[in-house]
């Protein structure tokens, strides 16, 4: 009699198979050999010789004509005077002037206080009924009147509607 051996494979879906291991590895060796060799015998290569650039020959009269030309004079710096000082004019007696006293500004009211001007509007104004809300005895309110209303009802699926009007055009 034999048995059965159940075992489990371990493995992920996405884990590459040793076959597919040794075949990538193969693959990037030979690339890496190629690119070695390439690498290798390229710069071994003989050039080619490169022609010399020559620039355009010049006539030699534009040459001439270029190196006659005379150099500019340089200009002549402008002479900067010294503008002469102003003479100290004397100076006049200025008799003081006795300015009048300022009479004593009138005192503004002081603003009102921003605590009470609140407390005059929004909800500090209504905090006497939110007050009376909060006291109201809610499970009186509940008792009158189930919450779950039509929760245990099961409704009716009526196909009359769908089959009303089948031979009608």
């Amino acid at each position: 009699m034999t048995t059965a051996v159940a075992y489990r494979v371990y493995d992920l879906p996405w884990t590459p198979s040793p076959e597919d291991e040794r075949r990538l590895r193969r693959v990037l060796g030979a690339a890496l050999g190629l690119f070695i060799a390439f690498g290798v015998i390229i710069p071994l290569l003989p050039e080619r010789e490169r022609a010399e650039i020559v620039p355009p020959a010049v006539p030699e009269r534009v040459v001439e004509f270029l190196l006659e030309q005379p150099k500019p004079k340089p200009k002549p710096e402008p002479k900067v005077e010294a503008p002469p000082l102003p003479k100290p004019e004397p100076v006049e007696r200025i008799e003081r002037v006795e300015r009048p006293v300022p009479a004593p500004v009138a005192v503004a009211e002081p603003k009102p206080d921003p605590r009470k001007k609140a407390a005059a509007s929004g909800l500090l104004a209504m905090s006497d009924q939110l007050a009376e809300i909060r006291d109201l005895d809610v499970d009186r309110d509940v008792d009158a009147q189930p919450l779950n209303a039509g929760a245990g009802e099961r409704t009716r699926v009526d196909r009359a509607l769908l089959t009303a009007r089948t031979g009608e055009g």
